[in-house]
């Protein structure tokens, strides 16, 4: 499933709580659903993280617009390229922009999960 596909049922929902915990992203909504994020990489990676400046909080009391992930360029590192990607989430009103770093083993899947 896509990101579009995993994000389109909470577009235009009301966001109550935004927070990352443990390279988790967390939206709940005034439905009472939480949309949980988080790295789908192969369990044996090392130096995976999601990481932000931005205050999650500001996403609180509007309404989910989008989320979008782009591919940065890939930064030198020991051995191997650091690999960066850049998720957006985007409200009515506000958005805050979190890395998603690779230290190496490849890919930039999202798993998701909701509850109701």
């Amino acid at each position: 499933m896509s990101l579009d596909e995993i994000i389109a049922p909470f577009i235009g929902k009301g966001i109550t709580d935004a927070e990352l915990v443990d390279d988790e992203i967390r939206l709940t909504f005034l439905t009472g659903e939480t949309l949980e994020l988080r790295d789908a990489g192969p369990a044996e990676s090392v130096g995976r993280y999601i990481t932000a400046n931005d205050d999650m909080k500001d996403l609180n009391g509007y309404n989910l617009a989008a989320i979008t992930l782009t591919r940065g360029d890939d930064t030198p590192g020991p051995g191997e390229a650091h690999e960066i990607c850049f998720l957006e989430i985007r409200t009515d009103c506000s958005f805050v922009t979190l890395v998603k770093c690779n230290g190496h083993l490849g890919g930039f899947g999202l798993a998701a999960n909701v509850r109701h």
